[in-house]
């Protein structure tokens, strides 16, 4: 139904501006008006095509498969509060944080030749890290 609706207004606006006017007046007042002839077109258009290309946004169809015993059950159900615990905050240690680096060959203080190599080199320091944790109950509180 869009469609054809669409497909309508197009022909309208298309059949309009296909006769050309008698005397075509140079006037201030005729080109306004045409501006805003144009851009109210031009508004409308893009309503139509918005409206044929988000279909998904109009309202879903339900359908009544709902029966009044399960609106009755539903009714009368005990109050879930959800899952079991609680938040408690814990101090955790965090570890430090190492980073392979190469080490080029190099000479000692001493003057002994040292070879290239792979060495763990410290990035961050461990700390201490509050960090809120979960804590799973057996039973509810009450």
């Amino acid at each position: 139904m869009k469609r054809i609706s669409a497909l309508t207004l197009t022909l309208i606006v298309i059949a309009c501006f296909s006769n050309t006017p008698a005397n075509a007046g140079a006037n201030r007042r005729h080109t306004i008006e045409g501006i805003v002839f144009g851009t109210g077109i031009a508004l409308i258009g893009t309503a139509i095509i918005h409206g044929m290309n988000n279909e998904k946004q109009c309202a879903p169809n339900y359908s009544n498969t709902r029966h009044k015993n399960n609106r009755h059950k539903r009714q009368y159900a005990r109050y879930d509060s959800g899952p079991r615990g609680h938040w408690e905050i814990q101090k955790v240690w965090v570890k430090n944080k190492h980073k392979k680096r190469w080490n080029p060959g190099h000479y000692t203080p001493r003057g002994h030749w040292v070879d290239g190599r792979h060495e763990r080199v410290r990035v961050q320091k461990g700390h201490w890290q509050a960090q809120k944790v979960w804590i799973k109950t057996k039973y509810k509180h009450r």
